[in-house]
């Protein structure tokens, strides 16, 4: 009962830190640079205590690059990249998070929508890095940031205009990434909703049938199945 309990504590003090960090750098808090420096060193040192800990560290940097990603030092924005993992990890082990947002995270996973959006993300935030030399309109990374929403949306608001051959280059690539990556999970999602009117001990079969075809589990995966398995019981146990 204990671990749980600190697992909880611990994502809420990381999900805290994270919206901290976005309140000090809206407001423009003057002491803003020593707190960034402080959750940055929080963050660095959790992931690598885990990565310390943890028996195979390949797999590890495997499944939790973004953990790595979070503790760049560049901007303060990296540190929004946190949230992915700890939503993640929320969802393992809330009641809701198990009952209904669990399956839909499974299924997308068994598609590989996640793999494609962690390679999405990854390009999302490193492609467009040297525009903040060669392009004289975007001034800092908040900019960037903003111009890249834009164009993958495909909204394009016009207050920053890109002037450079490779900015042009740049923003082609990440429009034709962001209708691919939204048209892709819209169709994902379609197979999931359908798929959850499928029996759920069928759905739980097919899901630890395609589980067990990898042959080999991190401890992600472990987690997810164990989840996976509480979900069932509590479930029988209504039924009874």
């Amino acid at each position: 009962m204990k671990q749980p309990k600190l697992k909880k504590v611990y994502l809420m003090v990381m999900f805290l830190l994270i919206i901290i960090s976005i309140v000090v750098n809206v407001i423009n808090f003057k002491h803003k640079e020593m707190i960034n420096m402080i959750i940055l060193v929080v963050f660095a040192l959790d992931s690598f205590y885990t990565l310390w800990k943890t028996d195979d560290k390949k797999d590890y940097l495997k499944h939790h690059f973004l953990d790595f990603i979070a503790i760049i030092p560049f901007h303060h924005a990296f540190r929004l990249v946190k949230f992915f993992p700890l939503v993640i990890q929320s969802i393992q082990i809330t009641s809701i998070g198990q009952r209904y947002v669990l399956p839909v995270f499974l299924k997308l996973r068994e598609t590989g929508t996640g793999k494609l959006f962690n390679i999405f993300l990854i390009i999302f935030i490193f492609l467009p890095l040297p525009l903040l030399w060669v392009e004289p309109n975007i001034k800092n990374y908040e900019d960037l940031i903003w111009w890249e929403m834009q164009t993958v949306t495909t909204v394009g608001y016009g207050d920053i205009v890109i002037q450079t051959g490779l900015g042009r280059f740049i923003g082609g690539v990440l429009m034709i990434l962001g209708v691919g990556i939204i048209s892709t999970f819209t169709s994902s999602l379609t197979r999931v909703l359908s798929h959850s009117k499928k029996p759920t001990h069928k759905k739980a079969d097919y899901i630890i049938e395609s589980l067990l075809k990898e042959k080999s589990f991190s401890e992600d995966d472990l987690e997810i199945i164990d989840a996976w398995l509480k979900l069932e019981q509590k479930k029988k146990k209504r039924n009874r």
